[in-house]
């Protein structure tokens, strides 16, 4: 769940407030009251006051969690937007160097005679045909 502000609206203990209890709201409701749903809630504007700074402070177990509940189920964010964009931008880079990755013929087939030699052909299995 998101909650976006205006851009000159800072984030503040009214907003950290809000957010909290629309979460404790949801979670407290019978209908999505269940153990294998975890919920993230998000604020964001363009700035946080120094009460949401300071609980979003990057010494938490990650940037921007202002609440976790005991059970982990519940976490509640606060964050600007250029966060938000560079943590993403990190985990695009992160994808586009993984699909970057090349792999040769020779590990690919090694690969399949390690994981599937069973369903292949007797002499790829053995090794007698390519790689």
């Amino acid at each position: 769940m998101v909650e976006l502000k205006r851009p000159n609206v800072k984030i503040g203990s009214a907003e950290l407030t809000q957010i909290e209890r629309y979460a404790f709201a949801v979670v407290d409701d019978a209908r999505f009251n269940t153990t294998q749903v975890e919920w993230d809630f998000w604020v964001v504007s363009d700035d946080l006051d120094s009460h949401a700074r300071e609980r979003a402070e990057p010494r938490q177990p990650a940037r921007g969690l202002v609440h976790k509940s005991r059970q982990g189920r519940v976490r509640v964010w606060a964050v600007q937007w250029g966060q938000l964009i560079e943590d993403a931008r990190h985990r695009l880079k992160f994808v586009q160097e993984q699909l970057n990755y090349l792999i040769t013929d020779e590990a690919a087939i090694a690969y399949l005679r390690r994981a599937h030699e069973k369903f292949l052909p007797p002499d790829l299995a053995a090794g007698d045909g390519a790689g």
